[in-house]
């Protein structure tokens, strides 16, 4: 019989596999102003990622994703 906390960080272990699984899943992009060309100008502290834009059933994994884990966290 497992205790409490046991079953606690099982479910915590399933929510970071589904996050794993889904940050793995989405792509990323090069945004960076600074990669090319610009002699003059340089942007300091430009972001260099970004994700790209996510389709609805992302967004619907990612909203299940945290809402498990607001769940989790509360107990």
């Amino acid at each position: 019989m497992a205790s409490y906390l046991q079953n606690l960080l099982l479910e915590l272990d399933a929510i970071e596999e589904q996050y794993v699984a889904i940050a793995g899943s989405t792509p990323i992009r090069n945004v960076n102003p600074n990669r090319g060309g610009y002699d003059s100008v340089i942007f300091v502290g430009a972001q260099v990622w970004d994700w790209t834009p996510s389709t609805a059933p992302e967004e619907v994994a990612r909203t299940q994703c945290l809402s498990a884990f607001s769940d989790w966290i509360t107990r």
